[in-house]
């Protein structure tokens, strides 16, 4: 039978396996123990006026927003004990880099024989996560 893989390819294909497995190993032990892992690190700020300062650990929202939606991501927080809104995570994704602005809420039209000037609402667009799940979480 002829070999359909070249030997690097088939090298990485065993090398992604052994990854997978152990994930998959680190899961089960996670789900068996999950006292063991340690809450992400959340540091809220007061200062003299405005909006508080939070600051969410950058290396778990990488990691949780490659496989999760900013709202899945409030809700691993509440359960550490830790609140978050939903617009602070995905304010803190957009400093990152980590995602793209949404489109406008408001679009504005100005008549061209009236000059009456309109905002129309857009449709809301849900949330979306990288398509490319690049590292385990």
């Amino acid at each position: 039978m002829p070999n359909i893989f070249s030997t690097i390819d088939l090298e990485t294909l065993r090398l992604s396996s052994r990854q997978m497995l152990d994930a998959l190993d680190d899961l089960e032990q996670h789900l068996k123990d999950p006292a063991q892992v340690q809450p992400p690190l959340l540091m809220a700020h007061q200062p003299t006026g405005g909006r508080p300062q939070i600051e969410i650990d950058t290396d778990f929202l990488t990691k949780a927003y490659r496989t999760l939606e900013p709202a899945a991501i409030t809700r691993i927080l509440s359960d550490a004990g830790q609140s978050v809104s939903v617009r602070t995570i995905r304010r803190e994704l957009l400093c990152l880099n980590l995602a793209e602005p949404g489109p406008p809420v408001m679009s504005t039209t100005i008549h061209p024989e009236t000059g009456l000037i309109t905002k129309v609402a857009q449709p809301r667009v849900s949330w979306s996560t990288p398509a490319v799940v690049t590292d385990r979480f």
